[in-house]
């Protein structure tokens, strides 16, 4: 039996769905009241980070899942639910770190990163689960987007007609927000520029694309938007991400290189932290 493949089974789901116009980081549905827009494990109440999040996110989409509410086989069992017979389950990655003795300096030690998969159910895959009780999200919906965005000191001015960061002057400029149909689709596209900001060299020093179009382009513009989607959900905003234009060159990223959206999901992630303020340790435990 072939080694399952991970990284090419979410790199497939996303791409099924970009090519159908479809763009799963995008919140594709009305979250069912009192769950985190983020998908969120049911027995931890931990919301799934990185590529987690698209991923569940496409196979909501997919199989027209209300909830967003996963658990493992095992998870389920231990708290008396039953996965239904011939459930499918939707696969998930994590990252741990193993300590090995340094060859030349017994002394140290070095973290080696391993990547590993689990295999996890949507709650109406799932029969007999109890009532469940108010649990705290990693992420809450906070007021004020406004704060968060002052909070980061990023320089904003207003004028024109584009929406764009510029590395120098290290600066973002947005259209006046009457040039808006609502306050979502500002701070929508805000945020999206905001993530921008978060790859200059001075902070997470990402690597930018030099024209519409090359690949490091796409790949950024990738990072920008499930990063605005990440920052969109955790503000509770509804807003129209910019993704048409971008549809064709994504594809044939992901197409080209099956990590690629693991990348660019883990890049996402370190944006929306940084914006957020959020601290993530060293070992990213499965949810």
């Amino acid at each position: 039996m072939s080694k399952r493949d991970v990284y090419q089974e979410i790199t497939d789901g996303i791409i099924e769905q970009l090519e159908s116009g479809t763009v799963p980081w995008v919140k594709p549905w009305t979250t069912v009241e009192g769950e985190s827009t983020f998908p969120t494990n049911r027995y931890t109440g931990k919301s799934y980070r990185g590529a987690n999040i698209p991923a569940l996110w496409c196979a909501g989409i997919r199989e027209g899942y209300a909830s967003n509410m996963w658990l493992s086989y095992k998870q389920a069992r231990n708290v008396g639910g039953h996965v239904r017979k011939g459930e499918t389950g939707t696969p998930i990655i994590f990252v741990k770190f193993n300590k090995v003795q340094d060859r030349d300096d017994s002394t140290k030690s070095r973290s080696i990163p391993f990547v590993k998969y689990s295999t996890v159910f949507n709650v109406e895959q799932v029969d007999d689960l109890p009532t469940l009780d108010n649990v705290e999200q990693e992420w809450n919906q906070i007021a004020d987007v406004d704060s968060l965005i002052t909070t980061t000191q990023a320089a904003i001015t207003h004028g024109g007609d584009r929406a764009f960061y510029m590395p120098e002057p290290d600066r973002i400029n947005m259209p006046h927000k009457a040039s808006f149909s609502d306050s979502g689709n500002y701070y929508a596209t805000l945020l999206h520029e905001l993530t921008h900001w978060t790859g200059s060299k001075t902070r997470l020093n990402r690597l930018y694309g030099s024209r519409f179009g090359d690949e490091a382009y796409a790949r950024e513009e990738l990072v920008a938007e499930m990063g605005a989607a990440f920052l969109c959900a955790h503000c509770g905003i509804d807003g129209q991400l910019q993704h048409a234009e971008y549809l064709a060159s994504w594809i044939k990223v992901l197409k080209s290189d099956k990590r690629a959206i693991v990348q660019a999901a883990s890049a996402a992630q370190k944006a929306a932290d940084f914006v957020t303020g959020f601290t993530y340790a060293e070992v990213t435990e499965a949810a």
